[in-house]
């Protein structure tokens, strides 16, 4: 067996107990905000980064999400974005380089029939791609940061593009679980007094046009740089067929 090989069967074996274990973890939200509450702010936004950057490393379901409900409870909508901004970006930069180093050498063996055509598919991954993928909630940061990590792409493009383009990203996701909060819509309850605060909070925004508008404008630039990045496609692929 190659070392390229163990590594990857490691790389796997450790993505997989990382999954698993999320189903045996139990972290308690009430007890993590009342932690943080009696830290000073300044030790308390340290220790968030840490555990955040820790957590969700190595339990890849719950805690992430517990920890910006927990962040918005104690530091609000503005400084929680600041920290989880922070911890994705060093989770960035641990899973690009934790699925470079296990797992790209396995894919670099045995794709060498195929590894000029993945070598020129990581060349010609536009900025624009991972910008996009970065900027709208399509898929999770932690599958772009590994998926990445086995291309061929430079750490450096990668990692200047995901620092420019996540910050609005994760503002609005905390922004919307803040209102989710807010209106009850974070806590279990049965259908009908679910239904009516979903429909408070439709109506809340409808009542907030300087709300509803930078939303729209969000999501419709959304489909239109997909639109956009979809013709470009078309129009390179095109061109490759004619040369």
């Amino acid at each position: 067996m190659g070392k390229g090989l163990r590594q990857f069967i490691f790389f796997i074996a450790l993505i997989a107990l990382f999954i698993v274990a999320g189903k045996f973890f139990n972290f308690d939200q009430e007890q993590s905000r009342q932690f943080f509450a009696r830290q000073p702010f300044a030790l308390s936004s340290v220790v968030f980064v840490a555990l955040y950057v820790v957590g969700t490393f190595f339990i890849w379901f719950g805690p992430k999400d517990i920890l910006r409900v927990v962040s918005l409870f104690v530091f609000g909508v503005t400084w929680s974005t600041f920290l989880v901004y922070i911890g994705e970006s060093l989770n960035m930069v641990v899973l690009f380089w934790f699925s470079r180093r296990l797992g790209r050498p396995f894919i670099e063996q045995h794709a060498r029939g195929k590894i000029k055509q993945l070598k020129e598919a990581a060349s010609d991954t536009s900025g624009l791609v991972i910008f996009f993928m970065k900027f709208y909630p399509v898929v999770p940061f932690r599958f772009l940061d590994l998926g990445y990590g086995l291309t061929g792409i430079s750490f450096a493009k990668y990692a200047i593009i995901s620092l420019i383009a996540s910050p609005v990203r994760l503002y609005v996701i905390q922004f919307f679980l803040d209102l989710m909060i807010r209106f009850g819509l974070a806590l279990s309850g049965d259908v009908s007094s679910f239904m009516q605060k979903y429909m408070d909070f439709v109506d809340y925004f409808i009542a907030s046009p300087g709300l509803m508008r930078p939303l729209m404008a969000y999501t419709f630039s959304a489909f239109i740089f997909f639109a956009t990045l979809l013709i470009r496609s078309h129009l390179r692929r095109t061109k490759r067929s004619e040369i």
